[in-house]
């Protein structure tokens, strides 16, 4: 998965090849893949060029559960079209930490005195709840546990 988390950047195409990672699935003894379809760690700096019919032919050849990384700034549709396709899980770290960072600035903007970690904590850990609620709903995964 190309893009950058933390200090690491990766300026690969992003895709997986699918030989590839039927050789390493086999070698590797994996329960699970992160595969490239398009996707980067990150911030978007452009619409990512999603290849969600790479989607169905790895699930075909693969027989772990897929993981899309990156998905960060996806629209709902694209989500659910990879999910549909064979991801089992998916992973919004960015925007994730960027629902915390927000609510924290928005309470120190209000509050320019505050300095107990406790308060703007629990705004920023709010809003991710409130995002984590709401891609719960896209992905199709409440009410099933």
């Amino acid at each position: 998965v190309g893009g950058k988390e933390d200090d690491t950047q990766d300026s690969g195409t992003g895709y997986t090849i699918p030989a590839e990672a039927v050789r390493f699935e086999k070698e590797a003894g994996l329960s699970s893949m992160a595969v490239g379809v398009g996707t980067a760690h990150g911030v978007y700096k452009t619409t990512p060029v999603l290849n969600t019919p790479l989607i169905g032919e790895l699930k075909s050849m693969l027989t772990v559960p897929m993981v899309l990384h990156g998905a960060s700034g996806l629209s709902d549709e694209a989500i659910r079209e990879c999910i549909e396709r064979g991801i089992c899980k998916v992973n919004f770290a960015t925007e994730l930490r960027i629902a915390y960072t927000d609510g924290v600035k928005e309470l120190l903007k209000e509050k320019s005195g505050a300095f107990d970690p406790k308060a703007y904590g629990s705004v920023g850990r709010s809003r991710v709840e409130e995002q984590v609620k709401n891609r719960m709903r896209v992905c199709g995964c409440c009410g099933r546990a």
